[in-house]
């Protein structure tokens, strides 16, 4: 059967198009500022129509690590409370009460669990205590240790403290009474200790209680020294001596004399009373007359510098064993205390510098320098800087008191002492378990979202989003915008959460802290995280590296966040530990739940945010690390790296090549020959091209013209050697070429992704170099690859585009509906969201992006590849009449598709352009012929079917190809009768062997073979 093959007409059309005339639509503002205004416009309506979408995905993804972390605290929390209040009988105990607990030795009673600790009723003196939760309350004279906990440490000595302390000559307690002197009684020498607190019954140092109070003694004991300095117009008699003297036995202390009277003493110093502080020497205990002062010849800085570095070397040589074991005895852990205390007490409590002393004028000049230093405050016995403070202070008071008038108040004293109000509180341990397991899931919370925002920017990048974005006209700084917009208001929406789940579970961060100091906090923390996720952002081009790299950034941060809050306990961080963002905002969140949650801390308050504070110093780093990182996130996203590595290459290549490596042309230039190498291939009809497009004087003749246009990498390798070409509107022009030809650059260059090396082009008149936003509001682009938002509507497609080319608000809908119509996806389709569309149809919307705001030139990238021939078929007549007042440029590998919709096609290859035409014209030059294909039934006939073919053949035949049963002719056009051909045929093929047979026209793609065959090039990546 015979069969004609002309494939040169094009479809009819059977798809009703939308019958708006192209001047209905006007051609968007020329504006730039309200062209920019419609960029933002664009891109928040885009975002806020794909949130509304996902908006329950969202508030889910959004508030429930908050919501979650704080749930799991708060539930383990009270879970933990409940098995410690099951393990626990609650008491009401009344610290430092006025009703005696004292033992038969006029000792504290110690043990809340003692029956000999007194219980009343809840009605004291008359009094009613409404506070109180038990029907009983018991009394005890001392108090807790500060920062001991929520509740008193019961049946343990070192867990309570006197509440009560008199700074000046000890005389015995009422009997009975815990707090209360009796300035009447004797005062016997063993009740001469250092502890200034109410002592036992015959003092502390007797020897039948020493031993049994042992602990406690060293513990509260207090052994001042002091240096002493003085200006040189102070006379050293008027300061006096008083040195460190021996120690004796507590047995021996009958014979020491507490103070001298200022008639009989050697100065001020030799006036003040004295204590005898217990210590061990060799086994047995000693003790040493205290306060003592030596004289110092240097500043009081520098020799109490000195002093505290020495004794912190002694300290780190201790054996801390006993710190370490479960159920320590009592002599180890006194015997530790006593190794403790016996370093502590080398340290002086401090320094005095005279600078004046006179006793007739009653005129004394002095400093006292008391030092603090939490690593020995928080050692056994080394007071506290305000109980060395007023223990100096009142003695030295005391000392001037009887200088200023011997005769009456030389032996005279004024008793200073410091008393503990009564308090009431459960015993019932109250810890803050939920903010301590807070302080570990805190930072999850609030950093979960940092990923989800380095992925949202990368999966933009991988899927070309961005560049779809960027073809089509959209500025960087637009984008970057309406993401930091985007980005934050999620955050704000997480923050919300944390702080109202966080305030409804009642934990102390939230109800304590200040308001203002966690809103301050989470807006700096909020900036910070945002620029930071730009940042590692534009390190990445594949979401599922960046997803699982930027978790692991944030979890290890978190790990070692931790891991550094327990080696910063006592000063805090150094500063280059805030460098790093996320240590800076979870040190912060440590710093202000530890203040809610302790006693000894204040909660924070916006007052106390200030230079100086750590809350302060770490908030001030976020601020600028905001800003730095900003900065370099906005470098980097705009290839700012990619740049800086090509001026490195470039000048190293120079180096090698020549300083004329990468020279730009002069636009005198433009207009001469290529090198003759990059034109050797080309035919006629490109020359021609070239010569009538440097002959055109007016930019407007054509929609598209590109003049001697010319791409190098930095890397040396030319991807567009050179291309002069100018298009006419209302056609379709085929662009083909391998892959590697040069038509991907050329199309990147026209939409203004690459730089061109050398040339210049203009579009729809306005030059791509100095007119880019108008070049860009007169392209359209359809990638090869659909680059649709799966929750949203076509319309709203449209609509963004239609705004990202500043199409006018009252136009934007106009123009969308034109669009649809154009691609016949109205009516029910126009709501319908991308992802519920087939193939075919999202292939239509893609072409109805690119024809959106009726652009001049239009790119189409391979529009029907991977489609039914159906869909082909709709999609070529929707093309075909689409190019009505537009330049549309098509490219394709499919040269059927070119020949039914191309007016002209240009063949490129190697990055040159090798012919140009229409595609009759290209095959009459290029395939002249026609071509005969016949098959036998059997490989052994074949011989003579060819030998018969070639017979009736007309002369200048070739054999094309050949096969086992099948083989091809091709002959010349010229001077053939297709008639006698097939008469021939018909009436000898069966006798030939010849089963199938048939004729036709040579096709384009074998004129596209042929041209891309000549030179033996190979295709290189373009």
């Amino acid at each position: 059967m015979a069969e004609v093959k002309d494939n040169t007409q094009p479809m009819t059309t059977t798809v009703q198009i939308g019958n708006s005339p192209a001047s209905n639509v006007p051609m968007p503002m020329r504006n730039g500022k309200h062209r920019k205004s419609y960029q933002v416009r664009a891109l928040g309506r885009k975002t806020l129509s794909y949130q509304k979408r996902q908006m329950f995905t969202n508030i889910c993804c959004v508030g429930c690590c908050p919501l979650l972390m704080i749930v799991i605290s708060a539930a383990l929390g009270r879970v933990i409370q409940m098995l410690v209040d099951k393990s626990t009988v609650p008491q009401d105990v009344v610290f430092c009460s006025s009703v005696s607990a004292l033992d038969a030795n006029n000792f504290p009673l110690t043990n809340l669990t003692d029956p000999l600790v007194p219980v009343t009723g809840t009605n004291i003196g008359g009094r009613e205590l409404k506070q109180a939760t038990e029907s009983q309350i018991s009394h005890v004279n001392w108090q807790l240790i500060s920062g001991g906990g929520r509740g008193p440490t019961v049946g343990d000595v070192v867990g309570i403290k006197p509440c009560v302390q008199y700074f000046a000559m000890g005389t015995p307690y009422e009997a009975g009474n815990p707090y209360n002197l009796d300035p009447q009684a004797p005062v016997p020498a063993l009740t001469y200790d250092s502890t200034y607190s109410p002592q036992p019954k015959g003092g502390w140092l007797n020897p039948a209680t020493l031993q049994k109070l042992a602990r406690y003694l060293i513990q509260y004991q207090l052994r001042p020294w002091l240096y002493v300095t003085a200006d040189p117009s102070v006379d050293p008699a008027a300061i006096g001596t008083r040195g460190k003297v021996a120690a004796f036995p507590p047995a021996n202390a009958t014979a020491f004399v507490p103070m001298k009277a200022a008639n009989q003493a050697n100065g001020l110093l030799d006036t003040i009373e004295g204590r005898l502080f217990v210590a061990n020497q060799s086994g047995q205990p000693v003790a040493q007359p205290v306060p003592w002062y030596e004289p110092g010849t240097e500043e009081l800085s520098v020799i109490l510098g000195r002093s505290i570095e020495t004794v912190v070397e002694r300290l780190s040589t201790l054996d801390k064993t006993v710190i370490q074991e479960e159920d320590p005895s009592d002599e180890a852990v006194a015997g530790f205390l006593l190794q403790v205390t016996n370093i502590t007490s080398d340290l002086p409590y401090g320094g005095i510098h005279f600078a004046k002393i006179d006793h007739a004028a009653k005129n004394y000049a002095y400093t006292m320098q008391i030092g603090r230093d939490k690593r020995f405050e928080s050692a056994a016995g080394f007071p506290s800087q305000g109980i060395r403070q007023i223990l100096q202070q009142a003695q030295l008071n005391n000392a001037l008191f009887r200088f200023g008038n011997p005769g009456t108040f030389g032996a005279s004293s004024i008793i200073p002492s410091i008393r503990s109000l009564p308090i009431l509180k459960n015993t019932k341990i109250n810890l803050p378990f939920a903010s301590f397991i807070g302080r570990i899931l805190f930072p999850f919370a609030l950093s979960f979202l940092t990923p989800f925002f380095v992925v949202t920017l990368v999966t933009e990048k991988e899927f070309r989003v961005l560049s779809m974005m960027r073809m089509n006209g959209l500025k960087v700084w637009t984008y970057w915008l309406a993401h930091y917009i985007h980005f934050y208001c999620l955050h704000v929406l997480a923050s919300a959460v944390f702080l109202i789940v966080g305030t409804a579970a009642r934990m102390e961060m939230f109800t304590r802290t200040s308001p203002a100091v966690l809103i301050l906090v989470l807006f700096m923390w909020g900036h910070a995280q945002v620029a930071l996720s730009f940042l590692m952002g534009s390190l990445f081009s594949k979401s599922r590296t960046a997803l699982v790299v930027s978790f692991l950034i944030i979890l290890c941060s978190v790990l070692v966040s931790l891991a550094g809050d327990t080696l910063f306990l006592q000063d805090g961080p150094p500063a280059a530990y805030f460098i790093w963002p996320a240590f800076a905002f979870y040190r912060i969140l440590t710093v202000v739940n530890q203040a809610a949650y302790r006693f000894e801390d204040r909660p924070y308050k916006l007052s106390m945010v200030k230079p100086g504070d750590e809350v302060f110093t770490a908030v001030m780093f976020l601020l600028w690390e905001w800003a730095l990182l900003m900065l370099l996130a906005l470098w980097l996203g705009n290839d700012g790296w990619r740049k800086l590595v090509t001026k490195v290459k470039v000048a190293m290549i120079r180096r090698k090549q020549g300083k004329d490596f990468g020279k730009q042309v002069s636009d005198e230039e433009l207009g001469t020959v290529p090198d003759k190498e990059y034109t050797e291939h080309e035919d006629q009809d490109v020359t021609d091209e070239r010569a009538r497009v440097n002959a055109l004087t007016e930019h407007h003749s054509n929609p598209l013209i590109i003049q001697n246009l010319k791409k190098t990498y930095p890397t040396g390798k030319t991807a567009l050697k050179t291309l002069t070409l100018a298009v006419e509107s209302d056609i379709v022009f085929g662009l083909l070429g391998p892959n590697g030809a040069g038509k991907s650059t050329t199309i990147s260059i026209l939409t203004g992704l690459y730089e061109a090396t050398k040339g210049k082009a203009y579009i729809a008149g306005y030059d791509l170099d100095t007119e880019r936003d108008d070049v860009w509001r007169s392209v359209g682009i359809c990638p090869q690859h659909d680059v649709l938002w799966d929750d949203l509507t076509c319309e709203e497609h449209l609509l963004f585009y239609a705004r990202l080319k500043g199409i006018p608000k009252s136009e934007e809908h106009a123009v969308v509906e034109e669009s649809l119509r154009t691609v016949a996806l109205n009516g029910p389709f126009k709501k319908r969201l991308s992802k519920g569309l087939s193939g075919g149809e999202k292939r239509r919307l893609s072409i109805a992006i690119a024809l959106v705001g009726k652009p001049k030139v239009v790119f189409l990238d391979e529009p029907t590849t991977g489609l039914d021939p159906e869909v082909r078929r709709l999609i070529w007549n929707i093309i075909q009449e689409a190019r009505i007042g537009k330049t549309i440029i098509l490219t394709s590998h499919s040269m059927e598709e070119t020949e039914v919709l191309a007016q002209r096609v240009g063949i490129m290859s190697q990055g040159t352009l090798r012919c140009v035409g229409t595609p009759a014209r290209l095959k009459s030059l290029y395939a002249n012929s026609f071509r005969i294909s016949f098959s036998v039934s059997s490989e052994e006939k074949l011989p003579a079917a060819c030998r018969y073919v070639e017979s009736v053949l007309p002369p200048g035949w070739k054999q094309e190809e050949m096969y086992a049963t099948q083989s091809t002719y091709a002959f010349p056009k010229d001077d053939v009768r297709v008639q006698k051909l097939f008469e021939a045929m018909e009436s000898g093929s069966e006798q030939a062997g010849i089963s199938e047979w048939g004729v036709g026209e040579t096709t384009l793609e074998e004129v596209f073979v042929k041209i891309i065959g000549e030179g033996g090039e190979d295709a290189e990546t373009s």
